[in-house]
């Protein structure tokens, strides 16, 4: 799987220029892109989190919950995290670690 997947960013990186100008291409480079992005960060997240979720103060936590319910393109961040195999991660790690009222307001999503 990585092999191929190294020899599609290689084919893809030599056609940017191409793709970048095409209406379709530059879609696929515009959907890649914000896919790789939020992966990253969606990484980083799991360091951070996995490190200290568990010893935030609750209203640290509050912050946090009300940030990812925040609507992204229609639908509340945290949606896109659920949808993210680390995001996933990370959702449940602050899932596990919040009070009954917090989880009532994860569950609506």
């Amino acid at each position: 799987m990585k092999k191929m997947f190294k020899k599609f960013l290689r084919i893809l990186i030599k056609n940017l220029n191409n793709l970048v100008n095409d209406q379709y291409g530059n879609y696929v480079i515009q959907h890649m892109l914000t896919m790789i992005v939020t992966t990253l960060v969606n990484i980083n997240l799991v360091v951070m989190l996995s490190n200290s979720v568990l010893l935030f103060p609750q209203n640290q936590k509050e912050k946090f919950l009300n940030n990812f319910l925040e609507t992204l393109n229609g639908k509340p961040k945290i949606y896109y995290m659920c949808a993210d195999m680390y995001g996933n991660y990370v959702v449940q790690k602050f899932y596990e670690s919040v009070d009954e009222n917090m989880k009532d307001k994860i569950k609506k999503y």
